[in-house]
This record gives structure tokens, sequence and C-alpha cells, in this order.
């Protein structure tokens, strides 16, 4: 089944699971329960918003919350944020690990199969939390006009030296648990309050590399919520985070298109929206 016939399906939810492959057939169940239970709320959804006024829908779709994805340039995400030029990458040097605030270099010796000495080199990062998770990254579903939509960012990237097309996300605070920072960093990075409804397993983003690590949180962003009906990012000093929604219908095709505009697309979303194209390839008749 093609993506334009993902909206016409009544069966659409059931796959949806597989965009998390990590996640037990027990968990999935659960997830697939809220789903369902998503999928109604949207279409109630759609008919209290049509019957809203005209101000009612401008909330929608807020300065820093737009859903005009396709932009003729890089430079139009900092517009939002009233920048005056295009950020940049000045430098590039050695960095020592005692000059490093994050991360850290080492040097691993280990032993292989065949009982050889082997060296491996890794980064890791020094913020980790008690509970043993460096950092989470939020899969929010917002309803608008009555389909579901995914809650994306614009970031600029200073490692890519491009801006980057990601979900929202953030470092767990030491003696937070994901769940607990994954509401914090959506609020403070969207304005949007969730709930959190369930969590992937440990994800490991570059095993061969460093043992950094997340989970990526599900979140329920009720519009029905009256804090929810004028969001505001509360940033910190130096970040600059455009938010916009992608229809979830559209998600691989807008991302492709995308990445032929000079984006960067992060390795979660793109990742689920691959799963979701292999849900609707492979369990669609």
């Amino acid at each position: 089944m093609s993506l334009f016939h993902f909206k016409h399906s009544s069966s659409f939810l059931p796959n949806f699971i597989a965009a998390f492959p990590t996640l037990p057939f027990k968990q999935g169940c659960i997830l697939l329960n809220i789903l369902r239970k998503q999928q109604a709320r949207f279409s109630s959804s759609k008919r209290i918003f049509f019957s809203q006024n005209q101000q009612r829908k401008t909330y929608l779709f807020p300065t820093h919350f737009s859903t005009r994805i396709s932009v003729p340039s890089i430079r139009s995400h900092y517009t939002t944020m009233s920048q005056e030029q295009e950020p940049k990458v000045l430098d590039v040097s050695d960095l020592e690990s005692k000059d490093a605030k994050w991360t850290s270099l080492k040097k691993i010796t280990w032993q292989d199969q065949s009982g050889k000495t082997r060296a491996w080199e890794m980064a890791e990062r020094t913020t980790r939390s008690k509970s043993g998770i460096d950092a989470v990254a939020i899969l929010g579903i917002i309803p608008i006009d009555g389909e579901p939509h995914v809650l994306c960012q614009k970031q600029y990237r200073p490692p890519l030296s491009k801006t980057c097309i990601e979900i929202p996300a953030g470092l767990v605070d030491s003696d937070e648990s994901p769940e607990e920072s994954a509401v914090r960093e959506l609020r403070e990075e969207t304005g949007f309050v969730g709930t959190v409804k369930e969590a992937t397993t440990v994800m490991y983003n570059d095993p061969g590399l460093t043992n950094a690590n997340l989970k990526i949180i599900l979140v329920d962003i009720d519009m029905s919520n009256p804090e929810n009906q004028n969001p505001q990012q509360q940033l910190d000093q130096g970040e600059y985070i455009s938010n916009f929604p992608i229809k979830l219908s559209s998600l691989q095709n807008e991302l492709f298109s995308l990445e032929k505009q000079g984006f960067a697309v992060d390795v979660r979303l793109s990742t689920f929206a691959l799963g979701m194209q292999a849900a609707f390839k492979y369990l669609v008749n």
C-alpha cells in the first residue's frame, strides 16, 4: 500500500507498531491500544476543531509552530527566531578530554574471541544520569484538523554544519527518570504538556563509536488540555529551536524532500519513518 492510501485505511494503526521493532510483543500490544484510543480522539478532534471560531484555529499554528515545512532556505528557520544571520562553524580543532564538559575519549584494550588483544577508540558522555540513561527523544503524535501529525523540530547542529530535522530530545538530568525527562524536555522545547504512554528499550545510537544511549518516549499531547492552548517554549540561552508538524501519512516523503533542500535528518526520526514505510509495504493488504 502506498502512503497515499494510509489515511484511507482503517487498519493502519496495527502496523504503526512496526516502527518500534525492538519492543516485546506485550509492550507492542500496549502501544497498539494507546494508538487506537488516540485514533478515536483524532476523529472527535476534527469535529471539535471545525466547530471552533477562527481564533481557536489560529492556536494550532502559532509563529513558532508552522506547518510550512517546505521552506526555500535553511535560513527561514531562524527568521522566526528574530535572528539576523545564519549560524555557521568558525573553526574545528582537537579537544583534550580534560577540557571537555560533555564527552571524553577513551582507549579500550580488549580481547577478542580468538584470544588476541586489541585496541578500540570510543567516545563517552560524562553526564549519565543515575537511571543509567543518557538522553530521551520524544515521539509526540498531535492531531491537527483530525489527522495525526508528528511533532518535529529544526535545529542547527554544529557537528554537521547543517540544520537538522529532529524530534524533541534532551539529556536526562541526574535524578530524573527518562519519563520525567521526556515530559520536561517536551514542555521546554515545544511548550506542550504531554502524558507518557510508552517507552522503547534502551537504544544505542552508534555502538561502534560510543556507549551513549537513549530511550524514545511516546507522549500523548492532549489538545483539549487548556495548558496546550497557547504553547510557549522555555529555551535556554543559545537554544534556537523551531517546532513544526509533519503529517504522519506523508512523513517519509517529506523527510526526503527536506533532505533535498539541504537539511540533515536525525536517525531516530528517519528510522521511525522507515519502520512505518515497511509496515505499509509488507503488512497492509
